[in-house]
């Protein structure tokens, strides 16, 4: 009898979760390119001089980290509007970043830095969801490498060093890439553990997120090597 009443209760498929999962994410990635867009027309000199002003910028970067916590918090308890009304206004927030970037980098690096984000988000989440390997044991030593990046990248702030930004940017590339694959794979483990379709939706918000982030992440980074690798040409 309880058996029975899971398989009703969580009627989506695990294809169906994924394309959800997606939709998501592709959703708050348009509405950061939106509003990075209108931000950039609108007001761009006003928008970028917030931006550079340090305690500003701590302070988004301190709301963005509450909301990441939130989100999480409200998709594995169930309450999956409130964690993706979070995500939409954590998408919109994140819109300033691409303020910057249409600002600072051409539209040629772009296409060029999105063209191979998204291939290379493709096939690492083809590889993650596809894959028999347990890609569990590479989250520690992801998350290792992650916090080392950061530390170096902050050094870097004092030493302007173009070694280390090179370094930093390449390490978080392939940090990424595997964070991609990792994601999808956990998102198979996620969906085999939810109880019921409530849960589901929260989830697929939380997921979203998570590849959001390591698209977003990647996308920067690979933008930052092609214009390091143009002022050394």
């Amino acid at each position: 009898m309880g058996t029975a009443s899971y398989y009703v209760s969580k009627s989506t498929t695990m294809n169906q979760f994924f394309a959800k999962t997606y939709l998501k994410m592709g959703l708050g990635l348009l509405l950061s390119v939106v509003a990075g867009l209108v931000l950039a027309f609108v007001a761009p000199m006003q928008t970028l001089s917030i931006y550079r002003n340090p305690m500003i910028a701590l302070v988004l970067g301190i709301i963005e980290i509450i909301l990441v916590l939130m989100i999480g918090r409200r998709s594995y308890s169930g309450n999956s509007s409130s964690a993706m009304m979070l995500f939409v206004l954590y998408s919109l927030i994140n819109g300033l970043t691409f303020t910057v970037i249409f600002a600072a980098f051409s539209i040629e690096a772009i296409l060029v830095a999105f063209g191979a984000t998204g291939i290379t988000f493709l096939i690492m989440s083809v590889y993650g969801r596809t894959t028999k390997r347990d890609l569990s044991p590479l989250s520690n030593f992801a998350f290792g490498f992650l916090i080392g990046i950061l530390v170096v990248s902050l050094i870097n702030l004092f030493l302007h060093s173009t070694g280390l930004m090179w370094l930093t940017s390449i390490a978080s590339v392939l940090i990424f890439s595997i964070y991609m694959a990792l994601d999808t794979q956990q998102m198979k483990v996620a969906y085999t553990a939810a109880p019921d379709e409530t849960y589901l939706n929260g989830l697929s918000t939380f997921w979203a997120l998570q590849l959001y982030m390591d698209i977003v992440n990647m996308f920067v980074n690979i933008l930052q090597i092609l214009v390091l690798s143009s002022d050394d040409n």
